[in-house]
């Protein structure tokens, strides 16, 4: 498969992603129409499931299927604190409220994948219960 049909396909919370030739595979921590998210310990990556708009800029050509980190210096925080029941500025990605949260804002466009900390996806891989499910050919 290429990587536009794998980001697109059924990817499930707690599925393992092995992106490019990164050392370590990150968990899907939660899932929405326009982006995945995912971790590794207090690391995360922002996977964009539609193609990039523009381009080409920083090497990164339009169409391409981006990851990467938000624009948050210091950590995300909602726009709504009040109702929270986390504290702000960490990420909390075994938090289900939270990362809804997340994906909401990243969805509304509140927050985005930073144009300095994204990079083309080159290939991916899928696992599921520790078995692969879809790879890029």
């Amino acid at each position: 498969m290429n990587v536009k049909t794998i980001v697109k396909s059924d990817i499930e919370v707690g599925d393992e992603l092995q992106i490019n030739e990164w050392p370590h595979r990150f968990i899907v921590a939660a899932v929405s129409p326009g982006f995945i998210l995912a971790y590794r310990g207090e690391e995360y990556t922002i996977v964009k499931r539609e193609p990039t708009d523009f381009g080409p800029y920083n090497g990164i050509p339009e169409g391409a299927i981006i990851c990467g980190a938000d624009f948050w210096t210091f950590g995300w925080a909602p726009e709504n604190t009040e109702s929270c029941d986390w504290d702000l500025r960490w990420y909390h990605f075994d938090n289900p409220a939270w990362c809804a949260a997340y994906l909401a804002d990243l969805e509304s466009g509140r927050t985005e994948v930073s144009i300095r900390r994204r990079e083309m996806i080159h290939s991916i891989d899928v696992y599921r219960h520790g078995k692969l499910v879809m790879e890029t050919e």
